[in-house]
């Protein structure tokens, strides 16, 4: 998962703190299996909201998903990708799961191996170039093999602002096939 809101390191921070607290409370939970229903209940309002018929079917509600998801938890951390979060790095080695919290170092030059969430609500500073703007989207690489596993949350402005962008990205395959296929010449092209 990646949570990038905010550019500020005293915003990081603060996500950072809450996020790593949270874990612990929920880590402590699930440890504890007796006090567990609290959270049990939280999440089977998210998997109800957000989920997919199909991934329903596949990975239904009950006690092994339950204990799927305590194991999960118990092996994820949460890391402070920024300058001053150099003390959670070494999670990125002892956790298989991880949410990396930031802001300009997560959105260009990093990969995320299997990444399923995205919180992203903050524009470029300089306003939403394309460039910049497709580098931050990490979803746009996302591998078929769990594509209905992924999430994105996001503003409704900067979701518009994509799906421009995805419509133009579309627009130039179809163009580049068109010209492979003799369908179409350079000069009645928009390339």
């Amino acid at each position: 998962m990646i949570i990038h809101v905010d550019r500020t390191v005293v915003a990081h921070n603060s996500i950072y703190s809450s996020t790593h607290d949270m874990l612990e409370e929920i880590k402590q939970a699930f440890a504890n299996e007796d006090s567990i229903d609290f959270y049990v209940n939280k999440l089977k309002k998210s998997y109800d909201k957000f989920i997919v018929e199909e991934v329903k079917c596949l990975y239904p509600f009950n006690n092994v998903l339950i204990k799927e998801i305590s194991k999960a938890i118990q092996s994820t951390g949460a890391i402070l990708q920024n300058g001053i979060g150099k003390h959670t790095k070494e999670k990125e080695l002892t956790k298989l799961h991880k949410i990396y919290i930031g802001g300009d170092l997560l959105q260009r030059g990093l990969t995320f191996s299997n990444l399923v969430v995205s919180y992203f609500t903050r524009f470029a500073k300089s306003g939403g170039n394309m460039d910049t703007t497709l580098q931050r989207a990490r979803w746009f690489g996302y591998r078929s093999k769990y594509l209905d596993l992924c999430k994105i949350f996001t503003t409704n402005d900067i979701a518009k602002e994509f799906t421009v962008l995805a419509e133009v990205e579309d627009d130039l395959w179809e163009q580049f096939d068109d010209l492979e296929n003799g369908n179409l010449e350079i000069k009645d092209s928009h390339i």
